[in-house]
Protein backbone atom coordinates (compact mmCIF):
# COMPACT_ATOMS: atom_id res chain seq x y z
CA UNK A 1 0.00 0.00 0.00
CA UNK A 2 2.77 2.43 0.93
CA UNK A 3 4.39 2.14 -2.51
CA UNK A 4 1.13 3.21 -4.26
CA UNK A 5 0.53 6.33 -2.15
CA UNK A 6 2.70 8.67 -4.29
CA UNK A 7 0.71 7.75 -7.41
CA UNK A 8 -2.59 8.37 -5.65
CA UNK A 9 -1.37 11.74 -4.42
CA UNK A 10 -0.28 12.73 -7.92
CA UNK A 11 -3.68 11.86 -9.33
CA UNK A 12 -5.41 13.85 -6.60
CA UNK A 13 -3.22 16.86 -7.30
CA UNK A 14 -4.04 16.63 -11.00
CA UNK A 15 -7.79 16.49 -10.23
CA UNK A 16 -7.55 19.54 -7.97
CA UNK A 17 -5.62 21.48 -10.64
CA UNK A 18 -8.18 20.51 -13.32
CA UNK A 19 -11.10 21.53 -11.10
CA UNK A 20 -9.44 24.84 -10.29
CA UNK A 21 -8.81 25.53 -13.98
CA UNK A 22 -12.44 24.78 -14.78
CA UNK A 23 -13.64 27.13 -12.03
CA UNK A 24 -11.37 29.90 -13.31
CA UNK A 25 -12.70 29.39 -16.83
CA UNK A 26 -16.29 29.59 -15.63
CA UNK A 27 -15.63 32.70 -13.58
CA UNK A 28 -13.88 34.34 -16.49
CA UNK A 29 -16.64 33.55 -19.01
CA UNK A 30 -19.18 36.33 -19.55
CA UNK A 31 -22.63 35.62 -18.11
CA UNK A 32 -25.25 34.86 -20.73
CA UNK A 33 -27.37 37.96 -21.22
CA UNK A 34 -31.05 37.58 -20.42
CA UNK A 35 -33.28 37.68 -23.48
CA UNK A 36 -35.34 40.86 -23.56
CA UNK A 37 -39.10 40.55 -23.87
CA UNK A 38 -41.61 43.40 -24.14
CA UNK A 39 -45.11 42.53 -22.89
CA UNK A 40 -48.23 44.71 -23.23
CA UNK A 41 -51.36 44.31 -21.10
CA UNK A 42 -54.93 44.73 -22.32
CA UNK A 43 -55.78 47.85 -20.37
CA UNK A 44 -54.75 50.11 -17.51
CA UNK A 45 -53.28 48.39 -14.46
CA UNK A 46 -55.81 46.17 -12.67
CA UNK A 47 -55.41 43.47 -10.05
CA UNK A 48 -56.57 40.78 -12.47
CA UNK A 49 -53.22 41.28 -14.26
CA UNK A 50 -51.39 40.46 -11.03
CA UNK A 51 -50.23 37.04 -12.17
CA UNK A 52 -48.05 38.61 -14.86
CA UNK A 53 -46.47 41.14 -12.51
CA UNK A 54 -45.96 38.63 -9.69
CA UNK A 55 -43.99 36.50 -12.14
CA UNK A 56 -41.69 39.49 -12.60
CA UNK A 57 -41.51 40.46 -8.91
CA UNK A 58 -40.67 36.91 -7.83
CA UNK A 59 -38.06 36.27 -10.50
CA UNK A 60 -39.95 33.65 -12.52
CA UNK A 61 -39.12 35.31 -15.84
CA UNK A 62 -35.51 35.82 -14.77
CA UNK A 63 -35.22 32.14 -13.83
CA UNK A 64 -36.17 31.36 -17.44
CA UNK A 65 -33.40 33.62 -18.73
CA UNK A 66 -35.77 36.44 -19.64
CA UNK A 67 -35.63 40.18 -19.01
CA UNK A 68 -39.34 41.05 -19.23
CA UNK A 69 -40.73 44.57 -19.37
CA UNK A 70 -44.49 44.84 -18.80
CA UNK A 71 -46.50 47.92 -19.80
CA UNK A 72 -50.17 48.66 -19.24
CA UNK A 73 -52.34 48.89 -22.34
CA UNK A 74 -55.11 51.02 -23.79
CA UNK A 75 -57.47 48.32 -25.04
CA UNK A 76 -57.21 44.85 -26.59
CA UNK A 77 -57.38 46.18 -30.14
CA UNK A 78 -54.29 48.30 -29.65
CA UNK A 79 -52.49 45.43 -27.95
CA UNK A 80 -53.10 43.05 -30.85
CA UNK A 81 -52.04 45.57 -33.47
CA UNK A 82 -48.99 46.72 -31.50
CA UNK A 83 -45.29 45.96 -31.82
CA UNK A 84 -44.69 44.18 -28.51
CA UNK A 85 -43.29 40.64 -28.36
CA UNK A 86 -46.13 39.36 -26.17
CA UNK A 87 -49.61 40.76 -25.65
CA UNK A 88 -52.50 40.07 -23.32
CA UNK A 89 -55.80 40.72 -25.10
CA UNK A 90 -59.29 39.49 -25.91
CA UNK A 91 -58.90 36.38 -28.04
CA UNK A 92 -62.19 37.08 -29.82
CA UNK A 93 -60.68 40.08 -31.58
CA UNK A 94 -58.20 37.74 -33.31
CA UNK A 95 -61.03 36.34 -35.43
CA UNK A 96 -61.51 39.64 -37.23
CA UNK A 97 -57.86 40.73 -37.06
CA UNK A 98 -56.46 37.50 -38.54
CA UNK A 99 -59.10 37.40 -41.26
CA UNK A 100 -58.14 40.94 -42.29
CA UNK A 101 -54.38 40.50 -41.82
CA UNK A 102 -53.47 37.02 -43.13
CA UNK A 103 -49.81 38.02 -43.57
CA UNK A 104 -49.50 39.33 -39.99
CA UNK A 105 -51.57 36.93 -37.98
CA UNK A 106 -51.44 36.80 -34.20
CA UNK A 107 -52.00 33.57 -32.25
CA UNK A 108 -52.91 33.06 -28.60
CA UNK A 109 -50.79 30.55 -26.68
CA UNK A 110 -51.97 30.80 -23.06
CA UNK A 111 -55.65 31.29 -22.16
CA UNK A 112 -56.06 33.34 -18.98
CA UNK A 113 -59.77 34.25 -18.93
CA UNK A 114 -61.50 30.98 -19.69
CA UNK A 115 -64.98 32.52 -19.58
CA UNK A 116 -65.76 35.87 -21.16
CA UNK A 117 -67.20 38.48 -18.79
CA UNK A 118 -69.30 40.33 -21.40
CA UNK A 119 -72.66 41.14 -19.84
CA UNK A 120 -75.78 43.25 -19.85
CA UNK A 121 -75.98 44.93 -16.45
CA UNK A 122 -79.07 46.61 -15.07
CA UNK A 123 -80.77 47.55 -11.81
CA UNK A 124 -83.63 45.81 -10.02
CA UNK A 125 -85.83 48.88 -10.32
CA UNK A 126 -86.05 48.43 -14.10
CA UNK A 127 -87.85 45.13 -13.74
CA UNK A 128 -85.38 43.47 -16.13
CA UNK A 129 -84.81 39.93 -14.92
CA UNK A 130 -84.26 37.93 -18.12
CA UNK A 131 -82.75 38.68 -21.54
CA UNK A 132 -86.23 38.79 -23.09
CA UNK A 133 -87.06 41.72 -20.79
CA UNK A 134 -84.55 43.87 -22.73
CA UNK A 135 -87.00 44.27 -25.59
CA UNK A 136 -88.33 47.82 -25.66
CA UNK A 137 -85.45 49.03 -23.46
CA UNK A 138 -82.34 51.18 -23.99
CA UNK A 139 -78.79 49.94 -23.39
CA UNK A 140 -75.84 52.32 -22.91
CA UNK A 141 -72.48 51.50 -24.50
CA UNK A 142 -69.84 53.03 -26.78
CA UNK A 143 -70.81 52.70 -30.43
CA UNK A 144 -67.95 50.37 -31.38
CA UNK A 145 -67.76 48.50 -28.09
CA UNK A 146 -67.06 44.78 -28.53
CA UNK A 147 -69.79 43.76 -26.08
CA UNK A 148 -72.28 45.83 -28.06
CA UNK A 149 -71.05 44.33 -31.32
CA UNK A 150 -71.57 40.83 -29.94
CA UNK A 151 -75.10 41.62 -28.76
CA UNK A 152 -76.91 40.37 -31.91
CA UNK A 153 -75.34 36.93 -31.45
CA UNK A 154 -76.32 36.99 -27.77
CA UNK A 155 -79.83 38.13 -28.69
CA UNK A 156 -80.30 35.30 -31.18
CA UNK A 157 -79.22 32.66 -28.67
CA UNK A 158 -81.19 34.20 -25.79
CA UNK A 159 -84.38 34.62 -27.79
CA UNK A 160 -84.33 38.43 -27.94
CA UNK A 161 -85.66 40.42 -30.90
CA UNK A 162 -82.61 42.68 -31.30
CA UNK A 163 -84.60 45.11 -33.44
CA UNK A 164 -86.69 45.95 -30.37
CA UNK A 165 -83.64 47.05 -28.36
CA UNK A 166 -82.42 50.66 -28.51
CA UNK A 167 -78.88 51.87 -27.89
CA UNK A 168 -77.54 55.00 -26.24
CA UNK A 169 -74.03 55.71 -27.51
CA UNK A 170 -71.82 57.04 -24.72
CA UNK A 171 -68.18 56.99 -23.65
CA UNK A 172 -67.23 53.84 -21.79
CA UNK A 173 -66.67 55.72 -18.54
CA UNK A 174 -70.22 57.12 -18.62
CA UNK A 175 -72.33 54.04 -19.25
CA UNK A 176 -72.97 53.19 -15.58
CA UNK A 177 -73.80 56.84 -14.84
CA UNK A 178 -76.46 56.72 -17.55
CA UNK A 179 -77.99 53.71 -15.84
CA UNK A 180 -77.94 55.29 -12.38
CA UNK A 181 -79.48 58.50 -13.74
CA UNK A 182 -82.25 56.57 -15.47
CA UNK A 183 -81.21 57.68 -18.95
CA UNK A 184 -80.60 54.03 -19.88
CA UNK A 185 -82.20 50.82 -18.70
CA UNK A 186 -79.01 48.76 -18.85
CA UNK A 187 -75.37 48.82 -19.89
CA UNK A 188 -73.26 46.52 -22.04
CA UNK A 189 -70.18 46.02 -19.87
CA UNK A 190 -67.75 43.54 -18.37
CA UNK A 191 -69.52 42.30 -15.25
CA UNK A 192 -66.83 43.15 -12.65
CA UNK A 193 -66.19 46.59 -14.16
CA UNK A 194 -69.87 47.48 -14.09
CA UNK A 195 -70.34 46.14 -10.57
CA UNK A 196 -67.45 48.17 -9.17
CA UNK A 197 -68.54 51.31 -11.04
CA UNK A 198 -72.10 51.02 -9.75
CA UNK A 199 -71.17 50.32 -6.13
CA UNK A 200 -68.79 53.30 -6.30
CA UNK A 201 -71.91 55.35 -7.11
CA UNK A 202 -73.53 53.95 -3.95
CA UNK A 203 -75.77 51.44 -5.69
CA UNK A 204 -76.47 48.58 -3.23
CA UNK A 205 -75.01 45.30 -4.53
CA UNK A 206 -78.39 43.59 -4.11
CA UNK A 207 -79.88 46.01 -6.67
CA UNK A 208 -77.43 45.03 -9.45
CA UNK A 209 -78.74 42.52 -12.00
CA UNK A 210 -76.21 40.87 -14.35
CA UNK A 211 -77.05 38.92 -17.50
CA UNK A 212 -73.78 37.31 -18.61
CA UNK A 213 -73.49 36.29 -22.24
CA UNK A 214 -71.85 32.98 -21.35
CA UNK A 215 -74.79 32.03 -19.15
CA UNK A 216 -77.27 32.52 -22.00
CA UNK A 217 -75.69 30.50 -24.80
CA UNK A 218 -72.87 32.76 -26.02
CA UNK A 219 -70.04 30.64 -24.63
CA UNK A 220 -67.05 32.81 -25.47
CA UNK A 221 -63.46 32.62 -24.31
CA UNK A 222 -61.93 35.74 -22.80
CA UNK A 223 -58.41 37.16 -22.87
CA UNK A 224 -55.18 35.30 -23.51
CA UNK A 225 -51.46 35.77 -23.98
CA UNK A 226 -50.62 36.02 -27.66
CA UNK A 227 -47.78 36.66 -30.08
CA UNK A 228 -47.30 37.08 -33.81
CA UNK A 229 -46.85 33.96 -35.91
CA UNK A 230 -43.35 35.26 -36.66
CA UNK A 231 -42.46 35.30 -32.96
CA UNK A 232 -43.93 31.84 -32.42
CA UNK A 233 -41.90 30.46 -35.33
CA UNK A 234 -38.60 32.23 -34.66
CA UNK A 235 -38.55 32.32 -30.83
CA UNK A 236 -40.43 29.20 -29.66
CA UNK A 237 -38.23 28.70 -26.58
CA UNK A 238 -38.97 32.24 -25.45
CA UNK A 239 -42.73 31.73 -25.82
CA UNK A 240 -42.59 28.46 -23.87
CA UNK A 241 -40.53 30.14 -21.15
CA UNK A 242 -43.07 32.96 -20.83
CA UNK A 243 -45.87 30.39 -20.55
CA UNK A 244 -44.05 28.56 -17.73
CA UNK A 245 -43.37 31.77 -15.81
CA UNK A 246 -46.91 33.07 -16.25
CA UNK A 247 -48.44 29.77 -15.12
CA UNK A 248 -46.37 30.06 -11.94
CA UNK A 249 -47.32 33.71 -11.44
CA UNK A 250 -51.05 33.18 -12.01
CA UNK A 251 -51.10 30.25 -9.59
CA UNK A 252 -49.42 32.45 -6.99
CA UNK A 253 -51.97 35.20 -7.59
CA UNK A 254 -54.89 32.80 -7.21
CA UNK A 255 -53.37 31.39 -4.02
CA UNK A 256 -52.88 34.87 -2.54
CA UNK A 257 -54.97 37.61 -4.18
CA UNK A 258 -53.57 40.15 -1.70
CA UNK A 259 -50.12 39.56 -3.19
CA UNK A 260 -51.51 40.14 -6.69
CA UNK A 261 -53.02 43.43 -5.57
CA UNK A 262 -49.79 44.52 -3.89
CA UNK A 263 -47.84 43.70 -7.05
CA UNK A 264 -50.14 45.80 -9.24
CA UNK A 265 -50.13 48.69 -6.77
CA UNK A 266 -46.34 48.84 -7.17
CA UNK A 267 -47.09 49.89 -10.76
CA UNK A 268 -49.94 52.25 -9.85
CA UNK A 269 -50.02 53.40 -6.23
CA UNK A 270 -53.29 55.29 -6.80
CA UNK A 271 -55.25 52.05 -7.10
CA UNK A 272 -57.39 51.37 -4.03
CA UNK A 273 -56.46 48.15 -2.28
CA UNK A 274 -59.99 47.14 -1.24
CA UNK A 275 -61.48 47.75 -4.69
CA UNK A 276 -58.69 45.85 -6.47
CA UNK A 277 -58.98 42.94 -4.08
CA UNK A 278 -62.69 42.78 -4.81
CA UNK A 279 -61.98 43.00 -8.55
CA UNK A 280 -59.51 40.13 -8.40
CA UNK A 281 -61.91 37.86 -6.52
CA UNK A 282 -64.69 38.58 -9.03
CA UNK A 283 -62.54 37.97 -12.10
CA UNK A 284 -61.02 34.82 -10.62
CA UNK A 285 -64.41 33.40 -9.74
CA UNK A 286 -66.16 34.35 -12.97
CA UNK A 287 -63.40 33.81 -15.50
CA UNK A 288 -60.11 32.33 -14.31
CA UNK A 289 -61.06 29.29 -12.22
CA UNK A 290 -63.89 27.59 -14.07
CA UNK A 291 -64.85 23.91 -14.26
CA UNK A 292 -62.95 23.76 -17.55
CA UNK A 293 -59.79 25.19 -15.97
CA UNK A 294 -60.04 22.78 -13.04
CA UNK A 295 -60.16 19.94 -15.56
CA UNK A 296 -57.63 21.11 -18.17
CA UNK A 297 -55.37 23.41 -16.16
CA UNK A 298 -54.47 27.05 -16.72
CA UNK A 299 -53.76 28.18 -20.28
CA UNK A 300 -55.67 25.52 -22.19
CA UNK A 301 -58.46 25.89 -24.76
CA UNK A 302 -60.64 23.12 -26.16
CA UNK A 303 -60.72 22.87 -29.98
CA UNK A 304 -64.49 22.25 -30.24
CA UNK A 305 -65.36 25.13 -27.94
CA UNK A 306 -62.84 27.40 -29.68
CA UNK A 307 -64.36 26.61 -33.06
CA UNK A 308 -67.79 27.44 -31.67
CA UNK A 309 -66.43 30.72 -30.27
CA UNK A 310 -64.96 31.64 -33.65
CA UNK A 311 -68.33 30.97 -35.27
CA UNK A 312 -70.15 33.27 -32.84
CA UNK A 313 -67.60 36.06 -33.28
CA UNK A 314 -67.52 35.72 -37.08
CA UNK A 315 -71.30 36.10 -37.09
CA UNK A 316 -71.19 39.22 -34.91
CA UNK A 317 -68.31 40.90 -36.77
CA UNK A 318 -69.57 39.76 -40.20
CA UNK A 319 -66.38 37.86 -41.04
CA UNK A 320 -67.14 35.91 -44.21
CA UNK A 321 -64.05 33.69 -44.12
CA UNK A 322 -63.08 33.23 -40.46
CA UNK A 323 -59.64 31.87 -39.56
CA UNK A 324 -59.11 28.26 -38.59
CA UNK A 325 -58.96 27.51 -34.84
CA UNK A 326 -55.26 26.56 -34.97
CA UNK A 327 -54.40 30.04 -36.24
CA UNK A 328 -56.27 31.67 -33.34
CA UNK A 329 -54.91 29.51 -30.51
CA UNK A 330 -52.17 26.92 -30.03
CA UNK A 331 -51.44 24.82 -26.98
CA UNK A 332 -48.00 23.83 -28.26
CA UNK A 333 -46.17 26.06 -25.78
CA UNK A 334 -47.99 25.10 -22.60
CA UNK A 335 -45.99 23.58 -19.74
CA UNK A 336 -47.02 20.12 -18.46
CA UNK A 337 -50.60 19.89 -17.24
CA UNK A 338 -49.59 19.01 -13.68
CA UNK A 339 -47.84 22.37 -13.33
CA UNK A 340 -50.96 24.23 -14.48
CA UNK A 341 -53.63 22.63 -12.29
CA UNK A 342 -55.44 24.82 -9.76
CA UNK A 343 -57.56 23.98 -6.75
Amino acid sequence: MCSSEPGVIVRLIRLVIAAAACAVALLGAPARAAERVAMLMDFLWQSSQGGFTLAADRGYYAAEGLDVTIDHGAGSGDTIAGTYDIGFADINLLVKFNAENPANRVTAFFMVYDANMASIVTLARTGIKTPKDLEGRTIAAPEYDNIRTLFPAFARLAGIDAAKVSWLSVQGSLREAMLVQGRADATASFAPTAYLALTAQLVPPADIVTLRYVEHGLDLYGSALMASEKTLAERPKLVAAVARAVAHGVKDALASPADAVASIRKRDALLKEDIELQRFHMVAQQSMVTPSVRRLGLGAAEPVRLARTIGFVAEAFKVADPPKPDTVYTGAFLPPKETRLVD
